[in-house]
């Protein structure tokens, strides 16, 4: 995957801390054009010297005496400024192009700081996910080379040494991403909770049902959730100061927004398709109701710096969408599907994709799984469709992380109750999960913690004994799955899936 990368865009010249330079030298070495050079650099945090292949060199620090001026370099906004690689979910990772134009934008103070700069400037900004993402390569290192700020960079994440790490750096702000703060939530209490002296966590993601919990525990005063991806054109923001509305949102866009800000519409969504809905007499898209989920779309103003994918035309234009509201107008696609809620609060609904259509309905993964999560002794849990033979459509299938706090007779209390409760809170019979696994460790997320949805998608709901092994169809056991259970929908209530009403649902004859 390294070659892949290297490969992609052509490196001539690849910058590695010690631990790593040996791979990267291997990759740039076993490029079809040419090896290119690798070069260690060690700025003090690492205490032993890592030993470097002949084909990798020590970072060469100079005395600033003996170097002459730099050349400034002629550059538009036009040019590409970085790469950063798209996670890769559906095939090899692609190179998105940042042009300068963005990285300017994002160098600039926001608003928020600006209200008070004071009180938020300059900032020391604390970070321990990778560079790679766009959360971190925006929102730490370009706005803290633009506002002068501090740039507090984490080797690795350590939920328990997270906060140990926040208050050693001084660092007055966080960022987060998807289930991070969950991870934090886990840990027992420690002396560092409250000792640290941030005041602001910025990310996206902070799911709705740990959103209090996390800025009570920890004393963050202020969280400032943000819609953004690494090449969308889209965006909203929520600066969340108290306890007030937006908890669980991504933004807010009353009446006057959405009349002047023309430039990033909620379209209806075809889930058969899964593309923007098209009227079928002017062949246009079509905005979403008030409280309608529909795809975000952004209009592309300038091709010069649209931010394409390097090398890969094909993947570029998935994500254009010509003769949206008129002729010859160019959209980008998000991905992702979004609803504007009668109170003005925009709030996130799924990916395009996680959404899966059971007994004709179309069910939100996202959505089901915030629903279960609200429940007690919920720790975490994650939603998919999975394809069942002999059955239309994709059953929801749902693995749940309890607390390590659960008490004698809580699991039982949580199954017995769980279509009732989830039924007495408003989700609808189709959306409730035909089948339910009970893991006693927190589930798998991405490097970028996100949630992955394979592990669950591939489980053998089988009755077997718990293992982490991967069986030779693809499936797998899943690590620390202690109870499975299925949707008795006739009673509805959770039952224990054992062998006799496994083999009725592999015959396609049980009623889900």
């Amino acid at each position: 995957m390294l070659l892949h990368c290297v490969g992609l865009a052509s490196s001539k010249l690849i910058i590695s801390t010690p631990d790593l330079a040996p791979f990267a030298a291997h990759a740039g070495g076993r490029l079809a054009e040419g090896s290119a050079t690798t070069v260690s650099l060690n700025i003090g945090s690492f205490s032993k010297a890592t030993p470097l292949p002949s084909n990798a060199l020590e970072f060469p620090f100079l005395d600033p005496a003996t170097v002459g001026p730099a050349m400034r370099p002629q550059r538009s906004i036009s040019d590409v400024g970085a790469l950063i690689y798209t996670s890769g979910t559906t095939g090899k990772p692609k190179a998105c192009t940042i042009k300068n134009s963005r990285i300017c934008t994002v160098c600039l103070p926001s608003s928020a700081d600006q209200s008070n700069p004071s009180k938020y400037l300059p900032a020391r900004t604390y970070s321990c996910m990778p560079l790679f993402h766009g959360t971190t390569f925006f929102t730490a290192m370009c706005s803290s080379v633009g506002t002068s700020g501090c740039f507090c960079l984490g080797r690795k994440f350590s939920a328990r040494n997270f906060w140990k790490d926040v208050t050693e750096s001084r660092s007055t702000r966080i960022l987060y991403v998807g289930e991070l703060c969950r991870f934090l939530l886990a840990t027992p209490p420690g002396e560092y909770d409250r000792k640290h002296g941030c005041i602001v966590a910025m990310g996206n993601g902070l799911p709705q049902d740990i959103w209090m919990a996390f800025k009570n525990r920890f004393g963050v005063p202020e969280v400032r959730e943000f819609y953004r991806s690494t090449e969308g054109l889209a965006k909203w923001d929520n600066r969340h100061l108290g306890r007030g509305p937006g908890v669980g949102k991504v933004g807010f866009a009353g009446p006057l927004r959405r009349m002047l800000e023309a430039d990033q519409v909620i379209v209806r969504f075809d889930y058969d398709s899964e593309k923007p809905f098209r009227d079928p007499v002017t062949g246009f898209c079509i905005p979403a109701r008030v409280n309608e989920p529909g795809e975000v779309i952004a209009r592309i103003k300038s091709s010069a710096t649209y931010p394409e994918y390097l090398g890969n035309p094909a993947a570029t234009n998935e994500k254009i969408l010509t003769d949206v509201f008129v002729r010859g107008d160019q959209w980008q696609r998000s991905g992702d599907l979004l609803v504007q809620e009668r109170s003005g609060w925009v709030r996130f609904v799924d990916r395009v994709g996680d959404t899966f259509r059971w007994k004709g309905e179309n069910v939100s993964a996202s959505e089901v799984a915030a629903y279960i999560s609200a429940l007690p002794h919920v720790q975490d849990v994650i939603v998919a469709g999975k394809q069942l033979s002999g059955y239309d459509g994709q059953a929801g299938v749902a693995a749940i992380a309890l607390e390590p706090s659960t008490p004698p007779g809580g699991v039982e209390s949580l199954m017995r109750d769980l279509c009732a409760n989830l039924r007495r809170r408003g989700l609808p019979l189709y959306a409730l999960p035909r089948f339910v696994a009970l893991t006693n460790t927190l589930l798998e997320v991405s490097a970028t913690f996100k949630h992955t949805k394979q592990g669950v998608k591939a489980l053998d709901w089988a009755p077997t004994e718990p293992g982490p092994t991967e069986k030779a169809d693809g499936t797998s056991t899943m690590p620390g799955v202690a109870r499975k259970y299925f949707l008795d929908v006739d009673a509805q209530e959770y039952r224990p899936l054992d062998s006799a009403n496994w083999a009725r649902i592999k015959s396609g004859t049980a009623k889900l």
